[in-house]
């Protein structure tokens, strides 16, 4: 695990390559301002609630240059292209644990031994059944049908709705202030996307 031990304040920003979690951006303002990273990443996972940090981010990642470049040398795709990078090899990693979990999973179940060999018994009475009885099962044997399934679906989607519209009620008030304006507005996009009409 690499330290988190300030360093010395540098007199350029630039992303480190030897601190980096993620792109370096937070790594490289602790340097720049001679605190330790923990601080500004911090700040950044606060900032990520709020949705700025999504934006921020990214756009920090492209314009400060890396560790070893100056800014008349960096470009902005430079950047880019390393975001890139990093997140197409973070992907094929998260595939990879995925893949590993997965086959350690199916390893797993075909190594325990099957139901047939242990004894079942009786769920009431805790007699011993007869391994060649065939186990009832209450479940339905095909797929539903589409009729059930769009139903389902119209019942979801209904209730989203109105969870939805639950959600809603505390804004309409503050939207009946945007209503009229709004009404204008489209109906003035509607009538200038009308069709002339040639006159005869």
């Amino acid at each position: 695990m690499q330290s988190s031990v300030p360093t010395p304040v540098q007199s350029r920003l630039t992303r480190p390559a030897d601190m980096r979690r993620v792109g370096g951006v937070c790594s490289g303002l602790a340097q720049y301002v001679g605190v330790d990273p923990i601080i500004p990443r911090l700040i950044f996972v606060g900032l990520l609630f709020s949705g700025l940090g999504l934006v921020l981010y990214p756009v920090l990642w492209m314009i400060i240059p890396a560790e070893g470049q100056t800014p008349s040398t960096w470009k902005l795709s430079a950047g880019f292209a390393e975001m890139r990078t990093w997140l197409r090899q973070s992907t094929q990693q998260l595939r990879q644990e995925i893949r590993s979990r997965r086959q350690a999973r199916m390893s797993a179940a075909s190594a325990q031994p099957s139901s047939s060999s242990h004894p079942r018994f009786d769920p009431q009475t805790g007699q011993p059944l007869d391994p060649n009885e065939i186990p009832i099962n209450n479940m339905p044997l095909s797929a539903p049908t589409q009729a059930v399934q769009i139903r389902r679906r119209r019942t979801m989607g209904v209730i989203v709705l109105g969870l939805g519209l639950l959600l809603l009620t505390p804004l309409i008030g503050q939207l009946a202030h945007f209503t009229l304006p709004l009404v204008i507005i489209v109906a003035g996009v509607l009538l200038l996307r009308r069709p002339a009409v040639a006159n005869s």
